[in-house]
């Protein structure tokens, strides 16, 4: 986005990313899974309606999060002086389709491991096309601070790759299955 003029303060990064963010959202809402935009070419009744707009899912998937090995450590404790060892306050997000979850913090932890409760389902309508968006990113002291003052994005604050799986991959099946 390029604003000119007396909109010219616009053109900070922190005011474009909240503007992309509420369009996405609004977006999110009505046209990415399970959400529809829906219009009738015929008289529709009000049954008609309701399956065009939230038709029956073809599936239910539970993920269940269960631990990450190997992070990189971000954060610095008095001990790390001593140690050369960092630490990390991870947290996972998992999105299907306009669905997001997020999990609990680990803290001080750089091989966590999450509790049985960390577990979300989510909605499956097409799973041949259906990608599940992980991501791991850290929550430590450092980066709540830099996130209220808008001083990085929060794509900084990863400390994992993104990775999209197929729901047929994840399962093991094939597409032509």
């Amino acid at each position: 986005l390029k604003w000119e003029g007396l909109l010219n303060f616009l053109n900070m990064s922190f005011v474009e990313d909240i503007i992309r963010s509420c369009v996405n959202h609004s977006l999110q809402r009505i046209m990415v899974l399970p959400n529809r935009f829906a219009f009738p070419l015929l008289a529709p009744t009000e049954a008609n309606l309701l399956d065009m707009r939230r038709p029956k899912p073809r599936g239910l998937l539970q993920i269940r999060l269960l631990e990450v090995e190997g992070l990189v450590g971000t954060d610095f404790t008095i001990s790390s002086l001593f140690t050369g060892n960092r630490s990390a306050d991870p947290y996972v997000t998992i999105s299907l389709g306009a669905e997001t979850w997020r999990s609990s913090t680990v803290w001080n932890n750089c091989n966590p491991k999450w509790a049985v409760e960390n577990a979300h389902v989510f909605f499956v309508d097409i799973p041949e096309r259906q990608l599940i968006h992980i991501q791991v990113f850290d929550d430590g002291v450092r980066q709540q601070l830099q996130a209220k003052a808008k001083v990085s994005k929060p794509e900084a604050d990863e400390i994992a790759r993104h990775l999209n799986i197929s729901i047929l991959d994840l399962l093991g099946r094939r597409h032509d299955d």
